[in-house]
């Protein structure tokens, strides 16, 4: 009887060893659970990147533009794309510079998320020459002293 057992273990037609069906369906949906928690957290965390990203893009084309009035004594003549390229070129939100007052020596930057599903949870952002700042749905907000990013 001995010998039988391990004939029938050496040809290979004992119990094969391995998962079962069952059990890699449950692997399966472990996974499906795990990603489906995770990708909206992630997509979130991705937004919050972007948006921190072009503030920082915002605050560098605000000290470019004080340089440039400093040159040329008003803000007339500013371009975006020739201060700040990278805000320029920001594949996630277009920005828009208007330069206000009668003498050209405010502006107001507004920042606007592309309309992608990427970024639908996020804000306009909008500065001026003051520093105030304000984020809104729509551009709607007006910058003051008590609003803030």
């Amino acid at each position: 009887m001995a010998e039988c057992k391990q004939a029938s273990s050496i040809l290979g037609t004992g119990r094969s060893t391995g998962f079962t069906l069952i059990e890699l369906m449950i692997v399966f949906l472990i996974i499906a659970v795990i990603a489906g928690v995770s990708y909206p957290s992630y997509t979130s965390y991705l937004e919050r990147t972007r948006q921190s990203e072009v503030k920082g893009q915002m605050m560098s084309l605000s000290s470019s533009l004080e340089n440039f009035r400093a040159k040329n004594f008003s803000y007339d003549g500013a371009v975006i794309s020739t201060l700040q390229p990278d805000l320029a070129n920001n594949k996630f939100y277009s920005a828009n510079l208007s330069v206000t007052g009668a003498a050209k020596q405010g502006y107001t930057l507004t920042v606007t998320p592309v309309t992608t599903e990427m970024m639908k949870d996020t804000e306009v952002l909008v500065l001026d020459h003051k520093g105030n700042t304000c984020a809104d749905a729509t551009a709607a907000c007006t910058p003051a002293a008590t609003t803030n990013w």
